[in-house]
């Protein structure tokens, strides 16, 4: 499979986008179960899911959106 550098490029741009505003403003997308709140990805079909902790928020998965749905509740 021959893969896009550019692509990738952006990838990574979002994901840094994402985490920025996760830690800017952590409280501005919804509580969800768990405790946790989710960002989706605007470009791409992931979603971080993370939640405040003292110390700042804790990221516990950069999830696929149709993949594997709650892998990372095992992490709670």
């Amino acid at each position: 499979m021959e893969r896009s550098e550019p692509a990738a490029d952006e990838f990574v741009a979002e994901i840094d986008r994402a985490i920025t505003l996760v830690i800017e403003s952590p409280r501005r997308w919804p509580v969800s179960k768990y405790n946790t709140r989710r960002f989706v990805l605007q470009r791409f079909p992931y979603a971080i899911t993370y939640r405040e902790r003292d110390s700042g928020v804790q990221i516990l998965a950069f999830a696929h959106g149709h993949r594997r749905p709650g892998y990372w509740k095992e992490r709670l």
